[in-house]
């Protein structure tokens, strides 16, 4: 009967359940598809566990699913301003420089950004005008005369600003003070003693040719109302040919140089008058120095074969080959005491 009952299940139609579908597990998250900025991540998911059979239902639900990620900013495109303005020329007058700038800022950089390439300052030369040069002024008024009488000097001056010398202008040539006698009028008779000369005046910064002075005072010697009486001028002037005694040796400026004398034909009477243009008055000491180290220098000599009389005020007034004209070495450069 067993049997009978097993045959007759096998025999019968077979019926199959119906099987819903289930999703699998979510996968891993998409990468980021850009490498700053934001951008978009995704992950997906199969309705395979076990996916529907038998008329069985779909999964529910969406199959995808994304989310927004956030990298470093992204760097920022920059740029150059425009350039600005020239600005003004360094130099009122002659040849200057000006300048315009330009700034990185479109837009501004962030950190992330590159700078520009380039400068941010650009030159370029200019000129306003031609430099003017200096003028002078009117002459200033007579200063008081030093001495209520007998003779005495006054004074005057003027500026070189009208106008100043631009930077590439000419200074004004010539002299800035002069000075002149004044009062004829005979004082009452006090007697009076002059004071040693004064040094010449810009004696060694003088151009050749220039006016330069020296002043003395008459001192009374003794006591009195009246102002002391001595014979003779308070002022005196001359030319400038400066003079100098360097270690002994006798030095004469000429064209803006200093340079030595040869010490052919050079005598007492050539040493008077180089002592007298170093302002000394008793010239009758002068020496001719022999003992004076020489060697080579590396200044020029500028006179030779001097021939002076004694009387003159200059060098350069005496009989000589000419200035820079000689046949010497610095081996006999002359050596004085004043």
């Amino acid at each position: 009967m067993f049997i009978t009952f097993f045959i007759l299940a096998l025999l019968q139609p077979k019926v199959r359940c119906n099987v819903d579908g289930k999703w699998s597990d979510w996968s891993i998250w998409s990468a980021c598809t850009t490498t700053c900025g934001s951008t978009t991540q995704t992950r997906s998911r199969a309705c395979t566990n076990p996916p529907p059979s038998n008329n069985g239902t779909d999964c529910e639900g969406s199959s995808e699913e994304s989310k927004s990620c956030m990298l470093e900013p992204c760097p920022v495109p920059i740029g150059w301003s425009r350039w600005g303005e020239w600005g003004s020329c360094s130099s009122t007058c002659g040849v200057g420089i000006q300048n315009r700038n330009r700034s990185c800022v479109e837009p501004f950089p962030n950190r992330l950004s590159d700078n520009c390439f380039g400068d941010t300052t650009e030159h370029q030369i200019c000129m306003q005008r031609a430099c003017a040069d200096g003028g002078w002024t009117a002459w200033s008024s007579w200063s008081t005369c030093s001495a209520s009488c007998g003779a005495g000097i006054y004074q005057r001056s003027r500026d070189c600003t009208n106008p100043s010398p631009s930077p590439y202008g000419q200074h004004c040539a010539g002299p800035n003070n002069d000075v002149a006698t004044c009062n004829s009028q005979r004082c009452p008779q006090t007697a009076g003693i002059w004071s040693a000369w004064s040094s010449w005046n810009d004696l060694n910064n003088c151009t050749e040719g220039e006016i330069i002075s020296r002043f003395r005072e008459c001192i009374k010697l003794k006591s009195s109302p009246y102002e002391p009486i001595c014979n003779g001028h308070s002022a005196d002037e001359r030319p400038c040919v400066s003079v100098r005694l360097t270690g002994g040796l006798l030095e004469v400026y000429v064209n803006g140089q200093w340079g030595t004398v040869c010490d052919d034909e050079f005598d007492s009477d050539d040493a008077k008058v180089a002592c007298r243009m170093l302002g000394f008055d008793n010239t009758k000491t002068a020496t001719i120095r022999t003992d004076m180290v020489k060697g080579e220098g590396s200044t020029p000599i500028w006179l030779d074969d001097l021939r002076c009389k004694g009387n003159e005020d200059s060098l350069l007034e005496c009989s000589h080959n000419g200035v820079g004209s000689h046949n010497c070495g610095h081996g006999e450069d002359v050596g004085l005491v004043c």
